[in-house]
């Protein structure tokens, strides 16, 4: 297998890991989304409930154990959001990360790509300075027997 070759494929992996990063970031944005729109939800539950009312006992209590639970469940709703948001942060550090080693490999193929056609050319030139001496040399050859 020739260094081109493993270049290659090693290029390849580096891409089909930001590939999977890139999915990993937009999933992680599509849950960061669904996690504020929950809490928006929970705000809303949480302001059209009715404040308990002066009349039984039972009622205000349960009315205000209601609203402690829609409380609890916004305040869950907003730690599910910060978690998402972390979340997305250390994916999107994980991307980055991947785009760069991607670039590192795309420059060293290049560079490689650039020293073999600078060898082809080095050998090509000898070729012709081979050439250009013979030619030389026939010249040469046949003015003195002239």
């Amino acid at each position: 297998m020739s260094k081109r070759s493993r270049m290659a494929m090693v290029l390849r992996a580096r891409k089909a890991q930001e590939d999977l990063a890139k999915g990993n970031v937009l999933r992680a944005r599509s849950a960061e989304r669904a996690a504020a729109d929950a809490i928006v939800d929970r705000e809303r539950e949480l302001d059209a409930s009715p404040p308990p009312a002066a009349g039984n006992a039972y009622a205000v209590v349960a009315a205000l154990a209601a609203r402690h639970s829609m409380a609890a469940a916004a305040s869950a709703a907003r730690r599910a959001h910060r978690v998402a948001e972390e979340e997305t942060a250390g994916l999107a550090a994980e991307l980055t990360e991947a785009a760069k080693r991607r670039q590192a490999m795309e420059k060293l193929v290049d560079r490689q790509l650039a020293q073999e056609r600078a060898e082809e050319l080095a050998a090509e030139q000898v070729v012709l300075d081979e050439i250009a001496g013979t030619a030389r040399r026939r010249a040469d050859a046949q003015g003195v027997q002239s």
